[in-house]
């Protein structure tokens, strides 16, 4: 085992550790964190487990009955739950969702947290090999996947490197940044977020302003990871001092 997997085999230990039961006082609590593609599945459980922690979840989605009932359980155990319908790959619906979010909680933005894009593991999802594809197939899976991405990181962007606290951009990769046959369209969408993870601390660092970008690699099953992505997503937001990488690779 190098002196890596080591600190990885730690920082995972240590996770396990701050997703216990929190007592009295919550770590996130004043926290706000705006959300898509988390209403149900492993969104929905990193939703819970911010909510557990005190922090202010605000659900963007089309789908308000699954976010209904998410913010209920939000409620439920210790957050505060908000859910707006929103398309998130529409920079006027988006910025309007952002200041209806910042107006409800009375707050600023201080992550935002997306995982957009239909998942192959879906019968909808359009498993075939590249040369089987078409460009309308392209058009529409990234206009719905890394187009929405981009927007959701511009605008927030835009707002957190004002806050004297910044901010914190998340984003997943749950099957993998490996080519794999059949994926070709989802691996494109997670090839050009990584990009834009890269570019937004790229700039970041040169402006010397407190706002990072991540995104969190799964090359294992979705259920075993969904843990540990719950726990990466915790820690990510209570680390002011932006110590992790852009690109993390999780294991169960």
């Amino acid at each position: 085992m190098t002196a890596h997997d080591e600190a990885t085999c730690d920082a995972e230990r240590d996770m396990e550790r701050d997703m216990e039961p929190v007592p009295h006082w919550r770590l996130l609590n004043g926290t706000t964190i705006v959300m898509s593609g988390a209403t149900k599945g492993p969104g929905a459980q990193v939703a819970l487990a911010l909510a557990e922690r005190g922090a202010n979840i605000c659900l963007l989605t089309h789908n308000p009955q699954d976010a209904a009932a998410l913010v209920t359980r939000i409620d439920a155990v210790g957050g505060h739950g908000y859910a707006l319908p929103c398309m998130v790959d529409d920079d006027n619906a988006l910025n309007a969702a952002l200041d209806k979010t910042q107006q409800h909680f009375g707050t600023g933005i201080n992550a935002l947290f997306t995982n957009m894009g239909l998942m192959p593991a879906f019968h909808e999802y359009p498993r075939a090999r590249m040369s089987e594809l078409s460009g309308d197939q392209w058009s529409a899976y990234m206009n719905g996947t890394a187009r929405g991405v981009f927007v959701s990181t511009a605008l927030a962007m835009r707002r957190m490197v004002k806050q004297p606290h910044g901010g914190v951009i998340i984003n997943t990769a749950l099957y993998g940044l490996q080519a794999k046959p059949d994926l070709a369209l989802y691996a494109a969408s997670r090839g050009a977020i990584r990009a834009l993870v890269d570019t937004v601390n790229a700039e970041c660092k040169a402006d010397n302003v407190p706002v990072s970008a991540h995104l969190l690699v799964c090359e294992q099953d979705i259920e075993t990871c969904t843990n540990v992505l719950a726990a990466w997503v915790v820690r990510l937001c209570e680390d002011e001092q932006h110590h992790y990488d852009g690109v993390i690779t999780i294991s169960a």
